[in-house]
């Protein structure tokens, strides 16, 4: 049991609903930084199933689901979760990295630490328990990082 990835999927939008807890579950579309030439950044699994993707505009997506609800980025507070998430996990192993190749996911290394922590199954527990429920996080154990970041997928 080596290498356990924590991710929180649609890790942007996660943070802007900490705020707006009474958002979640709700069609959820993030816009891109003002500037951009696309409006929709990410979109919410409930706003993806009504036809919303990133990359298109806010008259499309909006047009595909009027009731889906804009939210602005946040880069300073997701900045500020990350580092929150990272301290929470560097709990249980001192060797925490974050994915390269998306936000909100972190490697956290666990050789050595089957006594303190046990099997995988209750490693990835402890590791959940560490992180906001409201990011609705997922883990995944296995003995390399990429089969542990397609296990926490």
């Amino acid at each position: 049991m080596p290498i356990a990835c924590v991710r929180v999927p649609h890790f942007p939008l996660r943070v802007a609903l900490l705020d707006r807890p009474d958002l979640d579950g709700a069609p959820l579309i993030l816009s891109a930084p003002p500037g951009a030439r696309v409006a929709v950044a990410l979109a919410s699994p409930e706003a993806a199933l009504r036809g919303v993707r990133p990359g298109q505009t806010l008259r499309e997506a909006t047009g595909l689901c009027p009731e889906a609800k804009v939210l602005l980025p946040n880069p300073v507070r997701e900045a500020a979760v990350a580092e929150e998430v990272a301290r929470a996990l560097e709990n249980f192993s001192p060797a925490v990295e974050p994915d390269p190749r998306e936000a909100g996911g972190w490697f956290v290394d666990l050789r050595g630490l089957e006594r303190r922590l046990g099997p995988p199954e209750r490693a990835a527990r402890a590791l959940l328990a560490g992180v906001p429920a409201a990011l609705r996080s997922r883990v995944g154990v296995a003995p390399g990082k990429f089969a542990a970041r397609v296990a926490a997928g």
